[in-house]
């Protein structure tokens, strides 16, 4: 299906065009197809196609390893009345950090499993003591 009305987006902000894509399920490369571009594009197609590709970036950058640390062991904001953390996770909602997000359920998951697993072992290591 071809976009055939570009000027629909020129006025949308980055968030509303990770929006779009993740309500239409097609990917970056797909929107670039539909919106059909030829060799010869307006100031305003060059602008647009910037603005998908910082979508594209956005939607897919992961979570940086000091983050990810610190949610593998202080799983789903155990401490988040001590630090800037559940900030960062406001600011991945509000601007569409969608890899971002996901990182932050997987990692804070699997902190608590391994909480869990370190509780379970040191239970059983003092019970058969």
């Amino acid at each position: 299906m071809k976009i055939t009305d570009r000027s629909l987006f020129y006025d949308t902000s980055i968030e509303q065009i990770i929006d779009y894509l993740v309500q239409q399920k097609i990917t970056v490369n797909n929107l670039i197809l539909e919106l059909d571009f030829s060799n010869n594009y307006s100031q305003e197609d060059e602008e647009l196609i910037q603005k998908i590709s910082i979508a594209e970036t956005r939607m897919n950058e992961p979570l940086e390893l000091s983050l990810k640390l610190f949610y593998f062991f202080f799983p789903f904001g155990l401490v988040n009345f001590l630090s800037k953390e559940d900030e960062n996770l406001k600011r991945f909602h509000k601007y569409r950090y969608k890899r971002k997000i996901r990182d932050y359920f997987v990692f804070s998951l699997l902190g608590s499993l391994f909480f869990i697993i370190i509780g379970l072992l040191l239970g059983w290591y003092f019970q058969n003591k």
